[in-house]
């Protein structure tokens, strides 16, 4: 029990610096070149890592992930979808954002068509891509038990993953981002066997530690300097080799990190809470340009921007604005705790009553 509780709390000091390296990624920090050689990568290795798809039927997996991702993903979108409706007809749209106004049906056709989202819903790509990759994975996991051939299950999904990689290298977007749900397999395969091989327990810290720091600045600071490693929405993304083994350096790292501070509360909690700041902090920049844009700190035209501009972001303004977005996203996360469809909406919480009024199963 300690063990597992142990694992527990590394996953969710992991999942915490991801999701902050998330928001530092889009206030314009200068370290981006960094942040984009691992941060998404992970979330589909810790996924793989923390899988338990074999403990439920085929058909109750894909139903807990509709209601856990798939469907808090579309209703967040349908809110932002409703506020860029209603702002729509009226002047201050235009001060708001940099996109043409459109009717309510023709940005849930954008939707449920083709996961087109407003600008405050731009994160949740992820979302959808997690969702297809965790039924992919379950599929596969379901036909090598069918036929008996338990040991074809991991190579299966390797093989997805260079099905995805052969799609973007070839310019081929599938509908509903499966090109990218098949190239996530790759790492959700890397995270199944690094679970599965105990790899961390086997690895030399004194050995593995000092080669990751090497390879990462190497990467970041020289390869792939001035230019971003990888980008998933526009599917811009460099040789397989030195990208997977930067983005596993700088993995190990951010892993070495998490162990060494599993215990800390604020980010168990932090890690528990990052459905809603992926869903939210881009809502939470437009309310910290606009208190800016309103006090004359910030000029309007970085109000009609999604992430702060060079000027905004400089002499440590990335900084302030990672530290606020994490703060008011959180207090979200809190306030929305207290009530069983917001925190649904907000923190993708399913509540089941065990007693009357009491109890409820957070994802």
């Amino acid at each position: 029990m300690e063990e597992q509780k142990k694992q527990i709390d590394w996953v969710d000091s992991m999942k915490a610096f991801l999701i902050l390296a998330v928001v530092a990624g889009h206030s314009t920090s200068p370290l981006v070149t960094y942040i984009y050689l691992f941060h998404m990568p992970a979330f589909f290795l810790l996924s793989g890592y923390t899988y338990r798809g074999g403990h439920y039927t085929l058909a109750a997996f894909i139903r807990k992930k509709i209601v856990t991702i798939l469907l808090p993903a579309i209703c967040i979108n349908v809110l932002y979808i409703v506020i860029y409706s209603v702002m729509g007809r009226y002047p201050v749209y235009a001060c708001f954002t940099a996109t043409e106004p459109l009717r309510f049906s023709k940005w849930m056709t954008g939707l449920l068509l083709h996961l087109q989202t407003t600008e405050l819903g731009g994160a949740t790509w992820f979302l959808f891509v997690l969702f297809e990759v965790q039924v992919i994975v379950r599929l596969l996991e379901w036909m090598t038990q069918k036929f008996r051939c338990k040991w074809g299950f991991l190579g299966l999904v390797l093989l997805a993953g260079g099905c995805g990689y052969t799609l973007v290298v070839k310019h081929i977007v599938l509908p509903y981002s499966f090109d990218l749900a098949f190239l996530a397999c790759f790492y959700f395969a890397a995270g199944l066997w690094m679970a599965r091989a105990h790899v961390f327990e086997q690895i030399d810290r004194n050995i593995m530690l000092p080669f990751c720091v090497i390879v990462t600045i190497f990467s970041g600071g020289g390869y792939f300097f001035g230019t971003l490693p990888m980008n998933w929405p526009t599917r811009e993304f460099a040789d397989p080799f030195i990208q997977c083994l930067s983005c596993f350096a700088a993995f190990y790292l951010v892993y070495c990190a998490a162990v060494s501070m599993r215990k800390v509360r604020c980010l168990q909690w932090l890690g528990k809470h990052t459905y809603c700041v992926l869903v939210t902090h881009f809502a939470v920049f437009k309310l910290l340009f606009a208190a800016g844009a309103y006090t004359g700190i910030l000029p309007m035209q970085q109000l009609r921007q999604l992430t702060p501009d060079a000027q905004t972001a400089s002499n440590g303004g990335w900084i302030f604005i990672t530290a606020a977005t994490i703060l008011l996203c959180s207090a979200i996360a809190w306030f929305a705790e207290k009530n069983a469809w917001t925190d649904y909406l907000v923190n993708a919480s399913v509540w089941h009553n065990k007693k009357q009024g009491e109890g409820r199963y957070v994802r």
